[in-house]
């Protein structure tokens, strides 16, 4: 009978850590039954922009309003799998082109990529213009420029919230998003 109590005693113990266990990302969730990149594919939209102690939302709204959204693609010829973040921008009247491997109309210059550092905790996005580089779009550290890389701390995700913090040593930024 001994054995028995400890088996479950054990079996108790086990259950209650999981959740501590499980929890990835600071402000969770403490458990997610979705993957991280199925929790991060489609379209966000920015809700609140804190650089430092400042509220940037509504001017990042005004300035450039624009929704982020990751994608992940087979290339059938390649036989790779193609991880694309496209930045929608209707507001601001940028010129359309045609993507055949998305199928989509989407800006050219406003396409770039994304991926995760090995432990999840951390996405990095990289977006360049295929055009000029001379021209800027977006606001720091949601900006597009010619061959900007940025590594974003991953805060939270969950299927509708997606958190994000980037210290970059001369300011802190918080960046909430919301799936559309």
């Amino acid at each position: 009978m001994k054995i028995k109590q400890r088996i479950l005693i054990v079996l108790l113990l086990s259950i209650a850590f999981i959740p501590f266990s499980c929890k990835k990302y600071d402000d969770g969730p403490f458990i997610s039954f979705r993957s991280v990149t199925k929790r991060l594919l489609g379209e966000w939209e920015v809700k609140q922009f804190l650089k430092g102690g400042d509220d940037l939302s509504q001017f990042y709204k005004d300035s450039c309003g624009c929704d982020l959204e990751f994608v992940f693609e087979p290339v059938i010829s390649m036989g790779t799998d193609e991880q694309f973040i496209i930045l929608n921008c209707v507001e601001n009247g940028w010129n359309f082109v045609h993507h055949d491997s998305l199928g989509v109309d989407r800006f050219e210059y406003a396409l770039g990529r994304w991926y995760f550092s090995e432990d999840k905790k951390m996405l990095v996005t990289r977006m360049g213009l295929k055009n000029d580089s001379r021209f800027r779009w977006g606001m720091y550290p949601l900006t597009i420029s010619k061959d900007n890389e940025t590594s974003f701390e991953i805060r939270r995700l969950t299927n509708k919230e997606l958190w994000l913090r980037l210290d970059d040593s001369n300011n802190v930024y918080n960046i909430k998003l919301e799936k559309k």
